[in-house]
């Protein structure tokens, strides 16, 4: 028989009578039923005798399953210590930060806590926009140790842009920008109503993967808004804003479309959550020091 599990434990079904346990005609008839009974009773003892933690590592547990879930947010717990999770009690991933002239300024931990190793690091480049992203080579992934630069698209303009390979490109390098942007991608996240997009600028614009008879009915079916189309056609693979409301929930993120969907991989998928940080924490940080 196999081994009761929470579920089968019910409250209502009443111990057997003295009778019960004793006639020999009942037991045979019965016999099955004090079986469950007599597990139910060990089970409430074990349970009873055993302090339960909860468990809030994040375990992949298949080898498909996505490294981050497809909504997420980030916590803040103190000023140098943030949690990424789908909630505030069931953090995935630790994120510190450190200081001005500190190195790395921010790590995206590969646990919940700060002492786990790197998920990713990330410098911002002193006297210039640019920032490195540094992505550790990962134990059966064929990927070594990389250094990704996240740079400013022009003088006056609110784009930073980033190249990285993907699993969809056969592990060919695709350019990707995040820009500033009030779309209807940035309003699904229920944060402000500015933030930034990811698109992805070395695929073909969607109209062309998706023709106009086609793609109207697919953004109308999801209403999640999978789909999202930047204003020059191509296709918009994630999306964050920061929350003005919340004491605690510092960004609002969404992976969409083939962002969503696995096809671009791990490595991107990180690489996208670190630039966004990035982006983030430069912002904070010079609105802190008054530039």
């Amino acid at each position: 028989m196999a081994p009761p599990t929470d579920l089968d434990l019910d409250p209502d079904d009443p111990p057997p009578s003295y009778a019960e346990a004793t006639s020999t005609s009942r037991h045979r008839h019965r016999n099955s039923n004090n079986n469950q009974i007599d597990a139910r009773r060990y089970t409430l003892a074990t349970i009873s005798s055993t302090i339960i933690q909860p468990v809030y590592a994040h375990i992949r547990s298949r080898i498909d399953e996505p490294i981050f879930p497809q909504a997420f947010s980030l916590y803040c717990q103190s000023l140098q210590h943030y949690t990424i999770g789908e909630g505030q009690v069931s953090p995935l991933y630790a994120v510190s930060t450190h200081g001005f002239g500190m190195r790395p300024d921010m790590v995206i931990h590969r646990g919940i806590s700060r002492d786990s190793p790197p998920l990713a690091t990330i410098d911002h480049q002193p006297f210039s926009h640019s920032t490195t992203i540094t992505l550790p080579a990962r134990q059966g992934s064929g990927f070594l140790v990389a250094h990704e630069l996240l740079e400013s698209v022009g003088a006056f303009t609110r784009i930073m842009s980033f190249s990285i390979e993907t699993n969809a490109s056969g592990r060919g390098r695709e350019r990707f920008e995040w820009r500033h942007s009030r779309g209807f991608e940035v309003e699904t996240l229920g944060g402000r109503h500015s933030g930034w997009k990811l698109v992805r600028v070395s695929n073909p614009p969607l109209s062309i993967l998706h023709p106009s008879s086609l793609y109207a009915p697919l953004k109308r079916k999801y209403s999640s808004n999978v789909l999202g189309q930047s204003s020059d056609g191509k296709e918009v693979v994630a999306v964050w804003s920061e929350v003005s409301w919340s004491i605690t929930k510092v960004l609002r993120f969404r992976f969409l479309g083939t962002g969503a969907d696995g096809s671009l991989g791990d490595r991107w998928a990180v690489m996208a959550v670190a630039s966004a940080l990035a982006i983030w924490y430069r912002e904070r940080r010079s609105t802190s020091a008054g530039f």
